[in-house]
């Protein structure tokens, strides 16, 4: 693989990964939200988990996908 290619492989694995760790900023402070609407509006009735469960399945696969496969050289 000639400097190009190489390059332009490691921008594409910066790019998921920078994509990751945006997704991962609003995991923490959506499900940060939810929880604490969760908590001031119904103290009685916990649901906040099910999209927290959800969301976090779907975290796992992109992080899956954004850590890629290793490139033999």
């Amino acid at each position: 693989m000639d400097y190009e290619g190489k390059f332009a492989l490691a921008e594409k694995n910066v790019q998921a990964k920078m994509s990751f760790y945006k997704h991962l900023t609003f995991f923490c402070v959506g499900n940060g939200v939810l929880a604490g609407g969760d908590f001031l509006t119904t103290p009685g009735l916990i649901w906040f988990h099910w999209p927290l469960l959800v969301w976090t399945l779907i975290l796992g696969v992109h992080g899956k996908k954004a850590a890629g496969k290793k490139e033999k050289q």
